[in-house]
């Protein structure tokens, strides 16, 4: 089917602009369906792991082809017969012939190796080399063969780690005071969403926050969210924030949160019993991985605690200012960073809209909804 479609990809990018009724006979009908309503919807099907083409484990022949929709000088310069006289050399893959490489102003581009000719290199066969390095190496870069933002192209691991990382140093610059009631081992989170009631198409505002030692708000991207998204987010960076901050009780430390759900599904991640199938269908189903997988990595426990108490417990105090940071956040919506996007931990293609962002939420129904509208 890539032969077929000239290494375009149907179901995003700029495969979802081409017309390809001509070819009903030699593609599944049902990739053809899928291409006229996602080009109708404004939606797309995207790989979320595409980190094979940073490790350059892409045949050379695809990578010219997908690169020869968003930049057609590269096709004209390297033909059929110059990558024919690459495989007779044992030049198959991009990794064969360089890696990608970024530069100061973090635009990433080819960098193309220092090929040590010998005797079996023919003259037309340098010449040959020399014209696909200097392709190559001036014209190429990754968004014209990437589908979606950059960061799909690192593998999850890396991701996941510069998320947590960019979590940390925002809660240093971003000046918020520390709980005035927290002592060293002891966090709250809480989230928020301004509408209180909108639809999952509706434009709103969900806040996830978290404070003990340190204090972080953040905002979460997209239409395709809830106030569970807030809740979780917060949770997140409350564990995050924990994991990196050094005090004498690094090993009892404790989250306390008013979102009873999550706190049970954590508790039952801790038996012998598998969640995973739990999950599946799940409403922040990547924003609970990542919950569960930190739980797993550290030793913070989390507890419940009701919301809005009027107790003069240390619990009670800590959920209200927890609260307050949520509940009072929306008005500075603008000022706030953006929470990461846990894309690694999404399913290798996921929906996703221009519009509302990844669609987490039953697909059908969101269709539904967005033909509506």
């Amino acid at each position: 089917m890539c032969e077929k479609s000239d290494c375009s990809y149907l179901l995003d990018g700029t495969g979802l602009q081409k017309d390809f009724s001509r070819l009903d006979q030699s593609i599944p009908l049902t990739w053809l369906t899928a291409h006229r309503i996602l080009k109708i919807l404004d939606m797309s099907l995207r790989e979320t792991d595409q980190s094979y083409i940073l490790s350059g484990n892409v045949s050379l022949t695809h990578l010219i082809r997908s690169c020869s929709h968003n930049n057609p000088q590269i096709p004209a310069t390297i033909n059929g017969t110059l990558l024919r006289c690459l495989r007779l050399k044992g030049i198959r893959r991009f990794g064969d012939a360089g890696k990608w490489m970024i530069d100061r102003y973090g635009t990433i581009f080819t960098h193309i190796i220092q090929s040590l000719f010998d005797n079996s290199w023919s003259v037309a066969a340098r010449n040959n080399w020399t014209k696909f390095s200097d392709a190559i190496h001036n014209k190429m870069r990754i968004n014209d063969v990437l589908s979606g933002p950059a960061d799909l192209i690192l593998p999850r691991h890396i991701r996941k780690e510069n998320a947590e990382h960019h979590i940390v140093n925002l809660a240093k610059v971003c000046g918020l005071p520390s709980s005035q009631h927290s002592k060293s081992s002891v966090w709250a989170s809480d989230g928020s969403m301004v509408p209180s009631s909108v639809g999952i198409l509706d434009t709103k505002t969900v806040i996830g926050a978290a404070t003990g030692t340190q204090t972080l708000v953040m905002k979460v991207a997209g239409n395709n969210v809830s106030i569970l998204h807030g809740e979780l987010i917060g949770m997140i960076s409350a564990l995050i924030l924990s994991k990196f901050t050094r005090n004498n009780d690094q090993n009892n430390q404790q989250l306390l949160t008013d979102h009873l759900n999550t706190v049970r599904l954590v508790k039952d991640s801790q038996t012998d019993v598998d969640q995973i199938p739990r999950l599946r269908y799940m409403n922040g189903r990547f924003y609970y991985h990542w919950i569960l997988d930190l739980t797993h990595q550290s030793t913070t426990q989390i507890d419940y605690t009701p919301g809005h108490s009027t107790e003069t417990t240390l619990e009670a105090k800590l959920n209200n200012e927890a609260d307050f940071y949520a509940s009072k956040s929306p008005k500075y919506a603008k000022n706030l960073p953006t929470a990461p996007i846990p894309t690694f931990y999404m399913n290798n293609f996921t929906f996703h809209s221009k519009k509302d962002g990844w669609i987490e939420s039953n697909v059908p129904s969101y269709v539904d909804t967005h033909m509506t509208r």
